[in-house]
């Protein structure tokens, strides 16, 4: 078991797995979760941090320097090892990802991968500060690096495309684009991204919220970044908020939930719930 970090005061650790602690994965074999769950704030998104054995997977890193500490003392052992650290974000949004920039850990191209939308990696490396809020926020960011796009490019005439993904240091995975269709007339775009020693993240792009934002599906968890929060009417109306297009994506994953496919959600702010709890 990785060493633990205990000096940073507890988030909300309610609902159904605690924070700040490894635990077992829901559907997942042999992996494990590292949750940092926050008091819903605009500051800093919570982040999850996930370890299959083969690499480490880190859904929004947040926004803050204490919340990168405490990431990073439970990554930096893996790192040592060789292990890579893939990090997903729901959505470019600084809130989500400028954590990134607060510990020099996450600014080592050589093992850390980003990963995120095609429309949020333009953002990201290209400094748009409206698109990632950091205009509206008053906070600032440096360019980053995007190593793997979700969507990007038009879909396949066939529909199901196969990406293998050329990333440094040897690293292989695969990204397949196809449609699901989580209940009778519900059809969405999806990708699956297929890890080293099989882990998979199955990727949904539900705008509304910012036109990149994507849920991510790992074995019995559904990590929805500010899809829940996005209505909120402190949130609604900025730059990149569709409410026809949020409309539809809740109609979506709503399927997704009820498909039984699902039994934990995680948001991007705010606590863990059931699948029934957010139905």
């Amino acid at each position: 078991m990785l060493p633990r970090k205990r000096h940073l005061p507890a988030g909300n650790s309610s609902g159904p797995l605690a924070s700040r602690t490894w635990q077992p994965f829901p559907g997942v074999p042999e992996a494990e979760i590292f949750p940092e769950i926050r008091k819903a704030d605009v500051i800093s998104s919570n982040s999850y941090l996930v370890r299959t054995g083969d690499c480490l997977i880190l859904i929004d890193p947040g926004g803050l320097a204490s919340q990168a500490e405490l990431l990073a003392g439970e990554i930096a052992p893996c790192l040592a090892v060789g292990v890579p650290l893939v990090v997903l974000l729901t959505h470019a949004h600084v809130d989500h990802f400028a954590a990134m920039q607060e510990h020099p850990l996450f600014l080592n191209t050589g093992r850390v991968i980003l990963a995120v939308h095609e429309i949020g990696a333009c953002a990201i490396e290209t400094h748009d500060t409206a698109l990632t809020q950091a205009e509206v926020l008053g906070r600032e960011f440096v360019p980053l690096p995007v190593g793997i796009r979700f969507f990007a490019g038009d879909p396949c005439p066939s529909g199901t495309s196969v990406r293998t993904l050329g990333l440094p240091f040897g690293f292989s995975a695969t990204l397949t684009r196809d449609n699901a269709c989580p209940a009778p007339g519900v059809t969405m775009e999806r990708e699956v991204l297929t890890f080293p020693g099989g882990a998979q993240a199955e990727l949904y792009h539900t705008p509304g919220h910012s036109p990149d934002s994507t849920c991510i599906r790992i074995g019995r968890m559904l990590f929805i970044g500010d899809l829940l929060f996005a209505a909120n009417p402190g949130v609604a109306g900025l730059h990149g908020w569709d409410q026809d297009a949020l409309i539809e994506s809740l109609e979506r994953m709503l399927a997704v939930l009820k498909s039984g496919a699902v039994d934990i959600v995680c948001p991007g702010h705010g606590r863990i719930i059931s699948s029934a709890q957010a139905c």
